[in-house]
């Protein structure tokens, strides 16, 4: 017979080491998953580095561009002082033989003034003088002769072509103003003359105009100075108005015969 075998205790040893092994798994399953969700997070952050190292390289090439640019635009700078300062001296030469050629000019403005002073040159400036004097009277005649011309065509008088047609129009403007001179003093009188006419009109208007304001204040049709002169007796004998009637007033018209 076969002796009896400890069972129970390999079975709690297996347990245990089953337990072991199975939160050995647990555990390598979730470092596998942890890796797994890690794995893009660590590829991002590679990225991520990456594109800050590009982002810093980009700033650094950037500061350097104020820099280069500076620096290509003191090497044109300088090739432009370069040409401007060529410019300069050759502009320096120029001046320098216009100067010497201004110099010589001169002399010899001087030495022929003295030429024309020896030969008469005073007489000349003289005549030239007259010359421009001359030409500016020339001119002024000239102007005077349009503005003429302009006012006799507005006159219907021919232009001054010769002394005769100036003497005619001379004549013609004298007869013409005293044409104008006698219709004026006409057209004066005629003026005044209906000035005092104006006046006797509006004398006459305003006395017709009271005598209307007047009629329309009262009744009765009793001129206004028969009225003007009761007032006033009135007033010097204390007396009402009203106690003073004219035959006018108490007259009563018919119906019939009020138009």
């Amino acid at each position: 017979m076969l002796e009896a075998f400890p069972v129970e205790a390999r079975i709690d040893a297996l347990i245990a080491h089953f337990d072991d092994l199975n939160r050995a798994h647990e555990a390598v399953q979730k470092a596998k998953t942890q890796i797994d969700q890690l794995t893009p997070l660590m590829a991002d952050c590679a990225r991520h580095a990456e594109l800050l190292g590009q982002r810093e390289q980009l700033l650094g090439c950037r500061e350097a561009l104020r820099p280069w640019f500076a620096q290509l635009k003191g090497d044109l700078l300088e090739k432009r002082l370069e040409l401007l300062q060529a410019e300069l001296g050759r502009l320096a030469g120029r001046r320098e033989r216009l100067q010497q050629d201004k110099r010589g000019q001169v002399l010899r403005r001087d030495e022929i003034t003295q030429v024309i002073a020896a030969n008469g040159g005073h007489r000349i400036e003289q005549v030239k003088a007259e010359i421009v004097r001359q030409q500016q009277v020339r001119e002024a005649r000239s102007r005077r002769a349009q503005q003429y011309d302009a006012l006799a065509a507005k006159l219907l008088l021919p232009g001054a072509a010769d002394e005769g047609l100036f003497g005619a129009n001379l004549r013609a403007l004298e007869q013409g103003q005293a044409l104008c001179m006698a219709q004026r003093d006409a057209f004066q009188n005629r003026l005044t003359e209906s000035g005092v006419t104006l006046r006797e009109l509006e004398h006459h208007h305003g006395e017709l105009t009271t005598e209307l304001d007047s009629l329309r204040r009262r009744r009765s049709n009793i001129p206004s100075q028969m009225l003007a002169v009761r007032d006033t007796l009135c007033v010097a004998l204390g007396i009402d108005t009203d106690n003073v009637s004219f035959i006018g007033e108490l007259i009563q018209v018919r119906e019939e015969e009020r138009a």
